[in-house]
């Protein structure tokens, strides 16, 4: 698994993290990113806790930086649940407060990109694409390529 396969800091970042410490948790995150600074992992884990904090436009810069680091990210294991541990209740009402913001303020870029993310990742890829669809020209190209490549047989975003 890959979330297991980290750092002393990462580990104790992921402890904190199903502690519901989500400070503490992107603390650690940013302590493991300074080790491995050519690593999207712990990026992409300093995301999820941006996100569990409701940090939206933080884990989206973070996401950015990820798969900038990870250009493989797209395709690989990663799967944002995995770093709640067994509290997949709070991964369930942190995608709902998600998802509620994004109906108040539909056209906003930061939250359509985070839906379409934490979609891809859960399995959801159909209706990731049509979220980043959704973003036209508003936000980073190269990243929605990277994620657009992804897709069974590349389909267009």
């Amino acid at each position: 698994d890959l979330v297991e396969n980290h750092s002393v800091d990462g580990d104790l970042g992921r402890e904190d993290f199903v502690a519901r410490q989500y400070g503490r948790a992107a603390q650690r995150f940013r302590k493991s990113m300074a080790l491995r600074p050519r690593d999207g992992l712990p990026v992409a884990l300093l995301a999820q806790a941006l996100l569990a904090s409701a940090k939206y436009h933080e884990a989206s810069d973070a996401i950015v930086l990820a798969v900038r680091l990870w250009p493989g990210m797209p395709t690989s294991a990663f799967r944002p649940l995995d770093v709640y541990g067994p509290d997949v209740v709070s991964y369930t009402e942190h995608l709902r407060e998600l998802q509620a913001l994004r109906e108040l303020h539909e056209d906003d870029a930061i939250l359509i990109f985070l839906g379409g993310y934490q979609a891809w990742f859960d399995g959801r890829r159909a209706e990731a694409a049509a979220l980043f669809r959704r973003l036209g020209g508003r936000f980073d190209r190269d990243i929605l390529e990277k994620f657009q490549r992804a897709l069974p047989g590349a389909g267009n975003l």
